[in-house]
Formats: C-alpha cells, sequence, structure tokens
C-alpha cells in the first residue's frame, strides 16, 4: 500500500469507474420513481461500495486501519443517504439509522 494517499481519496477514485456489474443494476434503475428510487440507488451504492472496499484489500491496495477508516467513512454516507427516507423503505431494506 502507498501511504502518500488518503485511503478515502484512493477509494472514491476507484468507486468512480463504471464496471461491467454497474450496467443491470442502473437499468433496473431506470424502472424506478420517487422514494423507491431513492432507496434502490442508496441500497445498490452500500453495496457496491462495500464489495469495491472489500476487493481493495483482497488485492492489499489497503491495510486493515485504511479498510477500518473507509468503512467508517461508507456507514456515515449510508446513515445520510437513508435519514430523509421513510421507516417503511428502511425496513425493507434492513438500514437502522442511528441516532
Amino acid at each position: 500500500m502507498n501511504h502518500d494517499h488518503d485511503p478515502i481519496s484512493l477509494f472514491q477514485l476507484e468507486v468512480m469507474r463504471v464496471r461491467d456489474t454497474d450496467v443491470e443494476m442502473l437499468q433496473q434503475i431506470e424502472s424506478k420513481k420517487g422514494a423507491e428510487l431513492i432507496a434502490f440507488v442508496s441500497d445498490w451504492w452500500g453495496t457496491r461500495s462495500r464489495q469495491i472496499l472489500l476487493e481493495m484489500v483482497e488485492a492489499g491496495n489497503v491495510d486493515q486501519k485504511a479498510s477500518r477508516q473507509i468503512s467508517e467513512h461508507l456507514k456515515s454516507q449510508e446513515q445520510v443517504s437513508w435519514r430523509e427516507l421513510s421507516p417503511e423503505w428502511r425496513r425493507q431494506f434492513g438500514i437502522k439509522v442511528e441516532c
């Protein structure tokens, strides 16, 4: 791991790359509207981000300390994205919003 780079910046660069697996999900997003669209995108983005973090750890691109830092960053982003949605959508996707 190159310690000259901020792990969150490194992660953000990685997550911006479009992957082949994104195509199917982006097509599904086209059929969603309103709160369902926001919940669906939030869930997809959270799952995708966690998968990318796991891949980065397995490839040795980040160490455990950086992984924890990125994971905490993802958790705080998740909380912000789900906070405005109704409890109905949070329950459906199994998301608990922490105060």
